[in-house]
């Protein structure tokens, strides 16, 4: 699996940086208040040092005033740094946090920069260029030349511009221990190798858990409580999105607690299906019966195969409708309509378990069109012993002593 990383500039970054604002101003603006109300206070003193007795007394107020931003201000940085990580999702930790990182830290460090020349000139006009030489100058001016420079090595070590890579290695392996090289090939930093190592990390702490379950019958993993559990928690991570948090499906996903199963709902068929996936294969039949062949197959469906009555104003003819469903449709639903689990194909007696609905209208358009609904495969996100855990957890939820008790084993 191979997942290419985002294009991050310096555009890209302030509009990360402005979204971070708004999940945690808190967390980012108090301390960036701070660190201005420093600089406020500096320059308050700068302003102050105008009146002092001497250069040299004026031009000692300005060094201590900038180490006491540059050094009062560091917590506050990280601070912020750590308010902003809060915020960023855990996959994406790695370049966006540093690309963040650098360039905030040139930014803060461009604008103390400004911030320091143009005291300087305001103090030597003001003192009447008395202060203009100085070597308090020549130190506040080397000082955020070093803060810049720090920033620009940052950026040239790490990756933080782009497609810039850093000159410093970076990671070597997803796993250290048995070398595992990552799913791209590449070392470095990169967003994406810091969740296969952390993915390494949890395989080599629960990976024997799950490999123990894996070596046990479905059937036998599904009546285990700790089993049952976790997977119950991959289920609501992975598959709740689709089939819901209670497994009861919705609109074009299957309920997982009944007792219909389009693929087979035995142990090693669920399996199956998790690994691989699923596509339906449904084909569109407006343009092979026309109009009138899909009311009229659609009206068998509902009145002979589902028992129900037609609506009063419907135009169509189920005895037409079940020709044409004997012509077209038993290859795949059967001659009786209750399916083929092996094609896929649902059991058309029972409306309940219809996932794209069961009214008339509704099976006009599923017959008209068709539908290609489709199951992700999840064998490689997941793996064989992960798989094996979850489908042993959909099994249990047709299965289990609820289910037996209402006969529906």
């Amino acid at each position: 699996m191979t997942t290419s990383e985002p294009e991050l500039g310096p555009v890209a970054a302030l509009r990360a940086g402005w979204r971070l604002v708004g999940r945690d101003p808190v967390g980012i603006l108090v301390p960036a208040g701070a660190i201005l109300l420093l600089q406020a206070v500096v320059w308050l003193d700068l302003r102050a040092g105008v009146g002092a007795r001497s250069a040299t007394e004026a031009g000692l107020r300005f060094i201590v005033g900038w180490a006491m931003v540059a050094v009062m201000s560091a917590p506050l940085r990280v601070a912020m740094l750590q308010a902003g990580a809060r915020c960023i999702p855990r996959r994406g930790l790695g370049l966006r946090r540093t690309a963040a990182l650098a360039g905030a830290q040139l930014l803060v460090a461009g604008a103390q920069g400004v911030w320091i020349a143009a005291s300087l000139v305001v103090l030597g006009l003001v003192s009447g260029g008395a202060l203009a030489y100085g070597w308090w100058s020549i130190a506040s001016l080397g000082g955020a030349l070093v803060l810049v420079g720090s920033a620009l090595g940052y950026l040239a070590l790490y990756p933080g511009l782009g497609n810039w890579t850093g000159l410093l290695p970076g990671y070597e392996y997803a796993d250290n221990d048995k070398q595992v090289t990552f799913s791209d090939g590449k070392a470095g930093w990169t967003g994406v190798h810091e969740w296969e190592k952390e993915m390494a990390r949890s395989d080599a702490r629960f990976g024997p858990i799950f490999a123990r379950f894996a070596a046990m019958p479905i059937e036998d993993v599904a009546k285990d409580p700790q089993a049952l559990k976790m997977g119950g928690r991959l289920f609501a991570s992975n598959c709740s999105v689709c089939h819901g948090s209670d497994a009861k499906g919705a609109y074009g996903f299957p309920n997982l607690t009944d007792a219909d199963w389009r693929w087979g709902g035995e142990p090693q068929t669920i399996k199956t299906t998790i690994m691989g996936g699923r596509h339906a294969v449904m084909p569109a039949w407006g343009e092979v019966v026309g109009d009138q062949g899909v009311r009229d197959v659609s009206a068998y469906v509902l009145t002979q195969l589902d028992g129900r009555k037609l609506p009063e104003d419907a135009k169509a003819d189920p005895a037409a409708g079940q020709k044409i469903f004997a012509a077209n449709c038993v290859a795949c639903h059967g001659p009786e309509g209750k399916g083929t689990p092996a094609m896929g194909a649902p059991n058309l007696t029972h409306p309940g378990a219809f996932i794209y609905g069961s009214s008339f209208a509704q099976l006009q358009q599923t017959i008209r069109y068709g539908r290609q609904g489709q199951m992700p495969a999840q064998e490689l996100l997941q793996g064989n012993d992960k798989v094996h855990l979850l489908a042993a957890y959909v099994y249990s939820l047709s299965h289990g002593d609820n289910k037996q008790a209402d006969g529906q084993e």
